[in-house]
């Protein structure tokens, strides 16, 4: 995702959204504590009375850019997790794939690890900010996503499934922002393997896309 740039398009947009795009553009690829209201107003297009009129302070946009980031990731992550699982595979290949689509995400050029972890981060607030609640909330739709496809892979412990599926899921996320590889995907979809085999599930592998191929289908990052 690259910073947006002034144009008769833009106009197009309604000014909510429009600010939501660029500040998602500025804060994920600068940090949130690097970038204040005068440029994410320059940037968008808008003016200040019609940025404050959608967002009454900085902290209220950043809340509003995590939940909006947050819904679109896992519509993301739920749709390209159908299309790593293509039929014959079945439920059980919905599971294996998550870390397929993992790989794809970590593969992007552009990839900084979590945009709602890292807003946290950047913020360091105190439990009652509503920036901890975004992420909670967040973190725990994608866990209720995972309890979802190991219960529908007919999975007895679907809840430690999922419990599981989010701990290789951050720790992952973590690395691959640290060490600028997808390495830790494949690790990740190794240790799941292995809880999947533990309640007695075989976990077949999705076939694995081209590099080129992958980012067709990513036009944003988070």
């Amino acid at each position: 995702m690259t910073v947006p740039a002034h144009s008769t398009q833009q106009s197009t947009v309604p000014p909510r959204e429009r600010i939501l795009e660029t500040a998602r553009a500025l804060f994920y690829t600068r940090g949130v504590n690097n970038v204040g209201i005068d440029l994410i107003i320059l940037e968008s297009g808008v003016a200040k009375a019609t940025l404050y009129k959608h967002f009454k302070s900085k902290n209220e946009l950043v809340v509003a850019h995590m939940r909006t980031g947050g819904t679109q990731w896992l519509e993301w992550l739920q749709k390209r997790v159908e299309h790593y699982s293509a039929t014959p595979q079945g439920p059980q290949g919905r599971l294996i794939a998550v870390w397929e689509v993992l790989e794809e995400w970590f593969s992007q050029p552009s990839f900084r690890g979590c945009l709602l972890t890292n807003a946290v981060i950047d913020l360091s607030p105190i439990p009652e900010h509503p920036a901890w609640a975004a992420l909670l909330e967040h973190k725990e739709k994608v866990r209720i996503y995972f309890e979802e496809l190991a219960t529908g892979a007919r999975i007895g412990q679907a809840r430690a499934i999922s419990e599981g599926w989010m701990l290789l899921l951050e720790g992952a996320t973590v690395l691959a922002a640290q060490k600028l590889t997808t390495q830790a995907a494949t690790q990740a979809r190794a240790i799941a393997q292995v809880l999947l085999e533990s309640q007695g599930v075989s976990s077949p592998r999705a076939e694995p896309e081209q590099p080129n191929s992958m980012l067709e289908h990513l036009d944003f990052e988070f």
